[in-house]
């Protein structure tokens, strides 16, 4: 099945390849020049694009070329497969690919979704999406799951620009849930099944690559094995060229009994605002908590209540790698190894914890340059106003010295600056007073009562510009020689 065109919108309507035969399901290419829009209106239904399989025939593959697609109001692309209903002893086919293919802008939003399900014991589905822009808003999702036997496919997304954003209570949820925008990839147990509930699907691996990811108002990035499975958690792995920014956001890989998932994030600079946490966790069983590494030249910035966690109720805690020139947590402190999750949460610091029967291994950045960069400030200031009181202008041909301030090295004011030289300055200090041996050569500050010193001429400067002024009064050699000495 074939749409072309220039732009195409689909509202509340359902385009659907379903297949029941031991043949492969039939393809649904969508191919705009401009824009592939979706849109659904709650009172007549939901607009999506469907493929499924209940049978051992793999479902057909979804495929979206577009310069711009937008998913709004529930919207819905979805791939599936499905319990073999005609032949309960045969495994289900395979679920269907979904590729998105955008030069410009994918924007889903209030409850739109990217979808690849599993509830048989066939491979899964994978979703690929490639945009310059990618904008995830309100309870949207891009999403792998599976309720049974199969693994969740996996998730790769690459943009330019990736925003994810924000939540939103799903009416239709039972019971009605507050939904987090994300990317999720988990397996999961149907609750109200007729036979026992077992899932022992492995959760799909979740690689995002681009430019900039920006993560705000409780979005979640999650590969998780959850209550009641027996499968391992996904792994997540995100690849960036430009800043990792967590507003008030998470990224996590839990396992209910088993294994739990790596995270490795790889970005210029990492920043963890507001209540944000990178966490893996192994609710029960042996199984040791997934590893966490952060790899950031720009270095690893954490504020408020944002914690890096990795436990493991009943094995090793996952290993915590810090790849930076330095980690600036505020209000940090190595919290106790024993501590539970939950109590590091709502403390108003940031914390790293590595926790299991045996503890995981953190390894801290060496800051030690940072410090050794550090210098005391001088206690003898110079007194600006005590040089403006004695001013005046000089004449000769000694060329005028230059003094610069170059600091001490280290990390520049801003990320992006260049590196601070790491040329030394020696101390700068005040004129004693007895280096003065003429009243007329005084350094105490002008005070009220003191006579005003009146321009003696006009004298020009070396860059041509003309000064009222007055002149320095002649110094005998002796007086050089005592000033010098004082310096």
């Amino acid at each position: 099945m074939q749409l072309r065109g220039q732009n195409i919108t689909i509202v509340n309507s359902d385009l659907s390849a379903g297949n029941i035969t031991p043949n492969p399901g039939g393809e649904i290419v969508i191919h705009a020049t401009d824009t592939v829009r979706l849109n659904s209106d709650a009172s007549d239904g939901i607009s999506s694009v469907t493929s499924g399989t209940v049978s051992t025939g793999s479902a057909g593959d979804i495929s979206v070329i577009a310069r711009n697609l937008s998913l709004d109001n529930n919207s819905l692309i979805s791939a599936s497969t499905g319990p073999n209903l005609f032949d309960p002893t045969g495994v289900a086919g395979a679920g269907g690919q979904i590729s998105i293919n955008v030069s410009e802008q994918i924007v889903l939003d209030n409850l739109s979704d990217i979808q690849a399900i599993n509830f048989g014991d066939g491979n899964p589905g994978a979703i690929n999406v490639v945009a310059g822009t990618i904008v995830i808003l309100n309870g949207s999702q891009i999403s792998t799951d599976s309720f049974a036997s199969g693994n969740a496919g996996n998730i790769t997304v690459t943009g330019n620009e990736i925003q994810i954003s924000g939540r939103q209570l799903d009416i239709d949820a039972a019971p009605d849930v507050i939904a987090a925008s994300g990317i999720f990839s988990s397996t999961q147990v149907i609750q109200d099944s007729d036979s026992p509930p077992v899932s022992t699907g492995n959760g799909g691996e979740i690689l995002i690559r681009g430019g900039q990811l920006r993560l705000e108002e409780g979005a979640t990035i999650s590969a998780e094995a959850g209550v009641g499975t027996f499968g391992l958690a996904g792994n997540i792995v995100i690849e960036l060229s430009g800043a990792f920014v967590a507003d008030n956001a998470n990224v996590s890989s839990a396992s209910d009994q088993s294994s739990g998932g790596a995270i490795s994030i790889s970005a210029q600079e990492i920043r963890f605002n507001g209540d944000s946490d990178i966490t893996t966790n192994v609710n029960s069983g042996s199984g040791g908590g997934g590893n966490i590494s952060l790899t950031a030249p720009g270095g690893i910035f954490a504020t408020g209540d944002s914690d890096i966690l990795s436990f493991s109720s009943d094995g090793t805690g996952g290993d915590i790698t810090f790849d930076t020139p330095g980690f600036f947590g505020e209000s940090f402190r190595s919290s106790p190894s024993e501590i539970a999750p939950e109590d590091l949460d709502d403390n108003n610091q940031v914390d790293v914890n590595a926790s299991g029967v045996i503890n995981g291994t953190i390894s801290s950045p060496d800051i030690s340059s940072i410090q050794n960069a550090l210098s005391s400030i001088i206690s003898n200031q110079i007194d600006t106003a005590q040089l403006i009181a004695a001013s005046c202008i000089a004449r000769g041909s000694v060329p005028n010295s230059t003094f610069y301030i170059t600091g001490r090295g280290g990390f520049p004011f801003r990320p992006g600056d260049p590196i601070l030289p790491s040329y030394s300055t020696g101390d700068v200090s005040n004129i004693p007073p007895s280096a003065s041996e003429s009243s007329d050569f005084s350094l105490r500050t002008w005070q009220q009562g003191d006579p005003i010193i009146e321009a003696t001429g006009v004298y020009q400067l070396s860059n041509g510009q003309l000064v009222v002024a007055t002149e320095c009064p002649h110094l005998s050699d002796d007086q050089i020689t005592s000033l010098e000495n004082s310096l």
